[in-house]
């Protein structure tokens, strides 16, 4: 057994790699570039949530003053009611 097909494996081998490499790194920046555009739409979809729960939180917090303005004004509707039946149920003094 000669040389030749030792050398003609080696051609092969070389050719195989002259064209693997560049298609291997074709393949390397398209993975990345799918990995970048999947962590940007990663990245606005949690900007939109962080936006959601801001909008949520402030309807909470109109809810809660609304919820205790309501709570005042009961209380002084109470305390108007309360004085208003002293002074219907007052007990009358006879008069002599």
């Amino acid at each position: 057994m000669g040389p030749v097909p030792f050398i003609l494996l080696n051609l092969l081998f070389s050719v195989q790699a002259a064209y693997t490499g560049p298609v291997l790194l074709l393949a390397g920046n398209r993975q990345a570039q799918k990995d970048r555009l999947t962590l940007e739409h990663a990245a606005n979809e949690a900007d939109k949530a962080d936006e959601q729960n801001v909008e949520i939180l402030k309807a909470i917090l109109k809810g809660s003053q609304m919820t205790e303005r309501n709570t005042e004004l009961t209380l002084q509707i109470l305390q108007h009611l309360q004085t208003q039946c002293r002074r219907t149920l007052k007990p009358t003094l006879p008069r002599a």
